[in-house]
């Protein structure tokens, strides 16, 4: 398996306008209607533009091409259904918070502001552009954390019974501690098996993406459906003892850097790496502070991962889409 060197704090899925063919005999048309907002063929192969140059080139056939367009439009209906929600609750990020968001990435991949945009220049991407897509990313980060976190609540008292669990399991302080991330891909609807297969394509789409040396944390920004995606994909630290069977078969049989193919779970298909494996330490007993609230926030990422799907699917359900390609 292949070995991710480095990953981006951030990592926004921008969609670069790059040369492709135009037949004449192509007509634009509508290939989706989103609450009464229409999706054009031709927006959904500039959305496209960067895989179809990719995997299709100059002399790829129309029927590549379909196919590939067929697998990223429910993504861009999701797209259409979050910024209709950013611009209802009239979420705005500055440009203070774009500078602070690319200074971030900056420092964590050793690069100068001057370092970082000339790579995305010479990647065919304005300044601009990424600015803008970096503000969309955002303000659908922060819209999806207040939907789904106004329904979360983790108490002391969760918080004791976690460290109390730990405390009579009797964990040995060299008890490995496994940092895990994924990226998953949900199904749209469960019971239709078209639906299955395009949210399988999907995901076997973002593993190609990593054959191709991207960092785990660009792909699952790009391509995860869950909220972990915000955080480059951090699903969360666990002993194998806190793993389900499944997880744990998968987890353990990496090595640090590794990751998956692709897994079908109830929650969709996923792809996981092992990031690093560290020694819990200590023990739990004499928790101080710091380590409460990492807890806390542990309980917190693990409660979010559940309740987006749920949040997703309610979105979907409320809204009028009508998809006509």
């Amino acid at each position: 398996m292949k070995k991710i060197l480095f990953s981006l704090f951030i990592a926004v899925p921008i969609f670069v306008s790059l040369p492709f063919p135009v037949r004449s005999a192509i007509v634009d048309r509508v290939v989706a209607i989103v609450n009464d907002e229409p999706i054009t063929l031709s927006e959904l192969e500039d959305k496209a533009r960067p895989v179809l140059q990719k995997y299709v080139g100059n002399d790829g056939t129309e029927e590549k091409k379909k196919e590939i367009l067929a697998q990223i439009l429910p993504q861009v209906i999701d797209e259409y259904l979050v910024q209709a929600e950013v611009t209802r609750r009239g979420i705005v990020v500055g440009d203070d918070e774009i500078d602070a968001a690319i200074d971030r990435i900056c420092a964590d991949n050793g690069f100068t502001r001057d370092e970082f945009f000339k790579r995305l220049v010479s990647e065919g991407m304005t300044i601009e552009k990424y600015r803008e897509g970096l503000r969309e990313q955002i303000q659908r980060a922060q819209l999806i954390n207040a939907e789904v976190r106004a329904k979360i609540v983790v108490t002391d008292e969760q918080v004791d019974a976690y460290i109390q669990k730990a405390q009579t399991a009797s964990v040995p302080s060299s008890e490995a501690v496994y940092v895990v991330e994924h990226i998953g891909v949900v199904f749209p609807d469960p019971t239709n098996p078209a639906s299955r297969k395009e949210a399988r394509k999907k995901a076997e789409a973002a593993l190609d993406a990593l054959h191709s040396g991207r960092s785990f944390a660009e792909v699952a920004t790009q391509y995860s459906d869950f909220p972990s995606a915000s955080e480059g994909g951090l699903l969360g630290s666990f002993t194998a003892k806190e793993m389900a069977p499944s997880l744990r078969e998968i987890v353990t049989g990496l090595s640090p850097g590794e990751y998956s193919g692709v897994i079908e779970t109830p929650n969709g298909y996923q792809i996981f790496r092992l990031k690093e494996v560290k020694n819990a330490g200590g023990g739990a007993s004499g928790v101080d502070a710091v380590r409460r609230e990492e807890i806390r926030q542990e309980l917190y990422r693990r409660s979010l991962n559940a309740r987006f799907d749920e949040w997703l699917n309610g979105l979907r359900s409320r809204s009028s889409i009508r998809i006509l390609f």
